[in-house]
């Protein structure tokens, strides 16, 4: 009765801090940051080798302060340096922050984190305290997006752990921005493979992953973005089109009903001479 389609397509993973080799687009036409960190310059410490240990659940900002909220801040062993302002201090991570000019993504790191420390002034993030062209003229701007990434010491030649936590990418002094790998993945679309009667009634089922909204066209518009099933009843052949939607775009399937036609029965005129 019925036909089971299956979209053989790579399973969609939505996460504000996922860490994967895949393109996320940012907003520049045309820009995308590689996850992988294929093709960053890093302008202090290539850490690209270290393994991540740690995780980046968000970045916020305020009208003086950026937070890094990472798991490690109490758990990477801390090394004792002398700062200019505060004498002899124990730190042990070092925030990073990933920027794309002419269309080539920078990383460099931008302050030192102090152990249990996740708050720095917003004004560390600038050029002046990144120190390394060709972001040492660097000022961050409303509504551009970043990379922001916290790692053990990498400034300069102290080391204490090389680990890392994700990326994750943020819109300054907007918000962070959800990362998705993929558009949504239609497990099934399930619609009677045989042709129906008339106001016959049948089943559209449907079973989606990854999306955010859904609908089925023509009717009977927004559906589950999980799965579901209507049940339909034809006065002639229509295709349904079914569309889930996330961040990351939108997926479409058609499927066909058929209906029988009706024939009408010839009808006989006698004309009377």
């Amino acid at each position: 009765m019925f036909e089971k389609k299956i979209l053989r397509v790579t399973k969609c993973i939505l996460s504000v801090v996922v860490f994967q080799a895949v393109l996320l687009l940012d907003n520049q036409a045309g820009a995308a940051f590689p996850h992988d960190f294929d093709r960053v310059v890093w302008l202090h410490t290539d850490v690209s080798s270290w393994v991540q240990t740690g995780t980046l659940s968000s970045v916020s900002t305020t009208a003086s302060t950026i937070t890094l909220d990472y798991n490690k801040a109490n758990s990477w062993p801390g090394v004792t340096i002398t700062s200019s302002s505060n004498g002899q201090i124990s730190v042990n991570a070092n925030p990073w922050i990933f920027v794309k000019q002419n269309n080539t993504w920078y990383a460099a790191t931008f302050e030192w984190m102090r152990v249990g420390q996740t708050t720095k002034s917003k004004l560390s993030v600038n050029g002046d305290h990144i120190k390394r062209s060709p972001l040492d003229t660097f000022v961050p701007q409303k509504g551009e997006i970043y990379g922001f990434m916290v790692s053990g010491l990498a400034r300069d030649s102290k080391r204490n752990v090389q680990e890392r936590t994700n990326v994750v990418m943020y819109a300054w002094d907007v918000g962070m921005v959800p990362v998705c790998t993929c558009p949504p993945e239609v497990s099934y679309f399930l619609t009677p493979n045989v042709t129906l009667s008339r106001n016959e009634a049948a089943a559209v089922s449907w079973k989606l992953e990854g999306a955010d909204t859904a609908s089925l066209s023509p009717y009977p518009g927004s559906i589950d973005p999980g799965e579901g099933s209507i049940e339909i009843t034809l006065e002639e052949t229509t295709t349904f089109t079914l569309k889930a939607a996330n961040d990351c775009g939108t997926t479409s399937v058609q499927k066909t009903v058929e209906v029988y036609k009706v024939l009408l029965s010839p009808i006989l005129i006698l004309l009377n001479d």
